[in-house]
């Protein structure tokens, strides 16, 4: 996860004149160098499901280009983008049309600071206020939480997400591995719940030592075959979500199985 608590503006110009257009003055937003979209202000911010957020950079037109998406939904103090909704998420044309954007297949799911975005929107009038973006439900956290596992895309975990978890996991680092796996079912079972339900927790930083780290049987293909996923954390007696070593949600969403 890429958590952006000052998101910088980079002024540019696209060549418009295969589509003869006249070139049109854009700003990118970006973070610690990853850029997150490509015009701020020719964005249609304010579709609720898939905001293309790399437009064509020969017409601007929305749903030119394939690929490019995200859901944006407002986390407490932080906007969670994560990977776009799908009507039919086994259609694989929809899936390659309303691709994740290149830092989301990248980096993982981003946050930006509400604070800095209310701050900057000035800038871009089209832009609108946070509060007008729909809030995140339990199914955009596990969007997020998924991009995080090695072998995962975003989709929404499930016991086949388990049965993978369990079949390549080889040690935890505190808890025992039966007692990693029944936290993963409880998380799991949670997001299935009720998936419409919004969540009510602020992204926080992590204590040294509070997150659990799973040492895992990665898939062939990649690099090396060892690897590791922290996904959970005990904190203040609960049981919640981990995104790394740095970032879990405050205050826990569940108590401990």
């Amino acid at each position: 996860m890429v958590v952006c608590d000052s998101p910088e503006f980079v002024a540019w110009r696209p060549d418009f004149s295969s589509s003869g257009q006249s070139s049109p003055d854009w700003t990118k937003l970006t973070c610690a160098g990853v850029q997150l979209c490509n015009s701020m202000e020719w964005t249609d911010w304010l579709e609720e499901f898939s905001v293309q957020v790399e437009l064509c950079e020969q017409c601007g037109h929305t749903h030119c280009a394939r690929g490019g998406y995200v859901r944006i939904s407002r986390l407490a103090s932080h906007l969670l983008w994560t990977p776009p909704r799908l009507e039919d998420p086994d259609d694989a044309l929809e899936r390659e049309q309303y691709a994740p954007s290149p830092a989301l297949r990248e980096h993982g799911a981003i946050a930006v600071a509400l604070a800095e975005w209310e701050n900057r929107r000035a800038r871009f009038l089209d832009v609108p206020p946070a509060d007008e973006i729909p809030r995140t439900e339990r199914r955009d956290l596990a969007a997020a939480w998924a991009l995080s596992a090695p072998f995962m895309s975003g989709d929404m975990p499930d016991s086949a997400f388990l049965a993978m978890v369990r079949e390549r996991l080889i040690a935890a680092e505190f808890a025992t591995s039966e007692e990693s796996l029944s936290r993963l079912q409880a998380l799991v079972t949670w997001f299935a719940s009720d998936q419409d339900a919004y969540v009510d927790a602020e992204l926080a930083r992590a204590d040294a030592g509070g997150v659990e780290v799973l040492y895992l049987d990665l898939p062939d293909g990649r690099k090396t075959q060892l690897g590791d996923w922290r996904p959970y954390a005990v904190h203040n007696g609960c049981l919640t979500l981990a995104f790394g070593n740095q970032w879990l949600l405050s205050p826990g969403l569940i108590d401990l199985p």
